[in-house]
């Protein structure tokens, strides 16, 4: 599975366990990855961090 789309579908839980195993990556030009072991390709990092603040969002907190 690539890792952007199990990014999409991921909730709270399954991001605690995909970001368990997760490296990041700088290019040259100073573009932000993460790549994780067992999922194909990598992702930028901003789709993690729009993935956690939309979860957040969604739940009934005083995080807002």
């Amino acid at each position: 599975m690539k890792l952007e789309t199990a990014i999409r579908k991921a909730d709270f839980t399954d991001l605690v366990q995909i970001t368990s195993n997760t490296t990041p990556i700088l290019t040259f030009w100073g573009t932000r990855y993460i790549k994780v072991v067992g999922y194909q390709d990598r992702a930028p990092i901003d789709s993690l961090a729009a993935r956690v603040i939309k979860i957040v969002e969604n739940k009934n907190t005083n995080l807002k």
